[in-house]
Formats: structure tokens, C-alpha cells, sequence
């Protein structure tokens, strides 16, 4: 085995284990991710248990299963209910004492921005035709007035 076989095994090895290793190296964005997955599967719980509820009180109104079976079954799917939304009420604590996420501040710049646009459009008009016009016009559209 020649000296540039041993490179080239050396440098597909190290490209291999950082692409191994790249997920462990993006903590922040892992655990955003995390946090959301975490959020979208007590959502789907509270739904499941929603619907067995449901499915349970339909069972018994139909008569295919007993008061006391009907009770028993509906208290523990209320208390599995109360749990996930304790620990939903506990993910909101966090989702809403977490720092701004990049899309929550690139969408706040971009109102920003439409404010901005809005404020330069009100109350602008060309003395010459009352057309309206930017403060950034040097010339009326409209007309060709010099502003």
C-alpha cells in the first residue's frame, strides 16, 4: 500500500466521522428541534386521549360495557389526560421563556420594516398633482414635479 492510498483512506475516515459527528456538534439547534418533536407528540397524546374518551362514553351509552368498568376506565383516562396537560402547560412555560428562535426575529424585522414603508407612504403627496409619494422621491411620478 503506497503513501497516497493511506492519505486518501485517512481523509474518507475523517470525512466520515464528522459527518457522524455533526449532529452532536449542533447542540442548539438539536434541542429546538427536541423541544418542538416533544410539544407535537403531547399534542397527539392529548388527542388520542380525547378521542378514547370519547369512544369510551359512546361504548357505554350503547351499553357494551358497565357503570362500574365505565368509571373505573374514565378516571384513569382523565388522570393520564391531567398529566399531559401539566406537562403541555409545562412546555408553554418554556416555549414562551425561551429565547427568540431566528424566524421569530428575521419575522419581527420584517414588520418592522412594512411599519417603516407605511409610515413614508402616510400623509406624502406631491404639491403639484396630490399624488402620493415615498420621502425617498426626488420626482412626483405622476406629474415630473421636482419634490
Amino acid at each position: 500500500m503506497n503513501i497516497g492510498a493511506i492519505f486518501i483512506l485517512l481523509a474518507i475516515l475523517l470525512l466520515t466521522a464528522l459527518y457522524i459527528a455533526h449532529p452532536l456538534l449542533e447542540k442548539t439547534s438539536a434541542k429546538v428541534d427536541r423541544t418542538n418533536e416533544d410539544f407535537s407528540s403531547l399534542l397527539a397524546e392529548r388527542e388520542r386521549l380525547l378521542a378514547a374518551i370519547e369512544e369510551l362514553d359512546f361504548d357505554h351509552e350503547l351499553g357494551k360495557i358497565t357503570d362500574e368498568e365505565h368509571s373505573q376506565q374514565r378516571q384513569v383516562l382523565l388522570q393520564q389526560g391531567a398529566a399531559i396537560l401539566q406537562q403541555l402547560e409545562q412546555s408553554d412555560l418554556e416555549r414562551a421563556l425561551a429565547p427568540e428562535e431566528s424566524d421569530d426575529s428575521l419575522e419581527a424585522l420584517i414588520a418592522a420594516r412594512k411599519r417603516e414603508l407605511k409610515g413614508e407612504k402616510k400623509g406624502k403627496f406631491c404639491p403639484q398633482c396630490g399624488q402620493s409619494i415615498q420621502s425617498s422621491d426626488k420626482f412626483c411620478a405622476k406629474c415630473g414635479a421636482n419634490l
